[in-house]
């Protein structure tokens, strides 16, 4: 809006008042003389003219105005969708950015916990389980890590255990055989007695 354009309609206003107090002036002097003397029509002849310049001139600022107005309208127009597309475009490239750090945070360490879930259940202790971070990730990869550690001492001392009754059936099996040799040579040696 144009505040300079409200004081040219002033202005405008004015000016029209002015003219029709003139006209008003001049009707009462014309109509005011005898009836014999002619009227002169000349003074509302001028003033029709100004009258008719006057709401020109306040025709052609109402249209610049309006013309002013809708090449403003039409500015704003692509501005806006300037700024729809830097904003679809800045929304995008956030959304990569979180799509990046969601994988970086949650995908990544649950992949790598369950790579050492696999070596854990093909019974291989040798790598420990990624640690993560203080997050329920890194708290479930170090209870899991308890976990295989517990399980790998039970499975050495399940080891240990499985080789010492090994090493004893071996010993029984051993005396079972010599109880056996001896027994045939026993019943070999009692036969021809």
């Amino acid at each position: 809006e144009d505040p300079g354009h409200e004081e040219r309609e002033r202005e405008l206003v004015r000016d029209l008042g002015s003219q029709l107090q003139t006209l008003r002036r001049l009707g009462e002097e014309a109509f005011g003389r005898a009836s014999g003397e002619a009227a002169d029509w000349s003074p509302y002849q001028r003033i029709s003219d100004e009258v008719m310049r006057l709401a020109g001139r306040f025709r052609d600022e109402d249209g610049a105005q309006v013309q002013e107005a809708v090449k403003s309208h039409r500015r704003a127009g692509r501005r806006a969708r300037l700024a729809l597309c830097l904003g679809g475009g800045v929304a995008a490239v956030l959304g990569a950015i979180f799509g990046l750090l969601l994988h970086r945070s949650l995908t990544r360490p649950l992949s790598d916990l369950l790579e050492g879930v696999r070596r854990v259940a093909e019974r291989d202790f040798s790598a420990p389980l990624p640690a993560g971070g203080g997050d329920e990730i890194g708290e479930l990869a170090r209870e899991f890590q308890g976990m295989a550690t517990r399980l790998r001492d039970s499975y050495a001392g399940l080891e240990a255990q499985v080789e010492e009754r090994t090493r004893m059936l071996l010993h029984a099996a051993r005396l079972a055989g010599v109880g056996t040799l001896a027994a045939g040579m026993a019943h070999e040696v009692n036969n021809p007695v």
